[in-house]
């Protein structure tokens, strides 16, 4: 009896020890999936949020420099203007001269450069932009796309979690299923020791003591306990002399319990 309970304590214990493991394994496998997860959205995040300070910083440059153009084309026109009243004073007005002297100054060479300058820098600050709009748009498919990817990684790691856990679970049932298996019980015929009636053969029996060998292997305090919470009154029988006659009896010695019985009789 108590060997039967030792393997089925050993069989939970492994069972227990299994479904451990097994659920480790699954943990393991989706806190990587998390944790990969985390990196591609923290990298996704990182590249928006540069695009975003890239196009802070390139617009108050770009006012700037708009407002150097407009600033620049309006000192051309006052020095044009202011020219063209000091020569008005000094030679008298002559609208002829005046254009002559617009066109001399619109191609000055100076005033040529200048304006290529400007249209070159509007067109730099532009394509920045662009561009920089474009980076955004790119690092925003990249991580939408690694997000969709991560995502059915994950649904795909879970599922073969899934897989898994109850592939092991089946294997570790028929494992288990294998291991225990129900020993045939073995049944003796007690009323052979001394004093153990029909009454007292089937309290052991509803106790779990079939045979010879449970009653060997049993302490007397168990005994003892076993028919006291039977309402057996243990002083009418001696227990010691069972468990003796038991032991020999395990062995196929009858005759030896025979020859016990006999000297427990003579002893009273």
């Amino acid at each position: 009896m108590a060997t039967k309970k030792a393997k089925t304590t050993n069989n939970m214990a492994k069972l227990n020890q299994a479904k451990a493991t097994v659920k480790k394994v699954n943990n393991d496998i989706i806190d990587y999936s998390f944790d990969t997860l985390k990196t591609v959205m923290k990298n996704g995040e990182k590249w928006q949020k540069l695009g975003n300070k890239l196009v802070k910083k390139s617009e108050p440059l770009r006012k700037k420099q708009a407002k150097i153009l407009a600033e620049t084309t309006d000192a051309l026109k006052t020095q044009l203007d202011s020219g063209a009243e000091r020569l008005k004073t000094l030679v008298g007005y002559d609208p002829a001269m005046l254009e002559q002297l617009k066109e001399t100054v619109a191609k000055n060479p100076l005033a040529q450069k200048a304006e290529k300058v400007a249209a070159k820098i509007k067109s730099d600050v532009t394509e920045t932009l662009v561009d920089a709009k474009g980076k955004m748009d790119d690092a925003k498919k990249k991580f939408e796309s690694a997000t969709k990817e991560v995502k059915s990684e994950l649904t795909d790691a879970a599922e073969e979690v899934s897989e898994v856990v109850e592939k092991t679970t089946v294997k570790v049932k028929k494992t288990i299923e294998k291991t225990v298996k129900k020993e045939p019980t073995v049944k003796n015929d007690l009323k052979v020791l001394h004093k153990i009636g029909p009454k007292m053969e089937t309290i052991l029996n509803e106790n779990g003591i079939n045979s010879y060998q449970d009653l060997a292997k049993m302490t007397l305090k168990n005994i003892e306990t076993l028919l006291t919470r039977a309402d057996v009154n243990t002083n009418l029988y001696n227990l010691s002399d069972w468990k003796a006659q038991a032991k020999l009896a395990a062995k196929g010695d009858l005759k030896g319990v025979a020859k016990l019985i006999k000297e427990v009789q003579a002893r009273k």
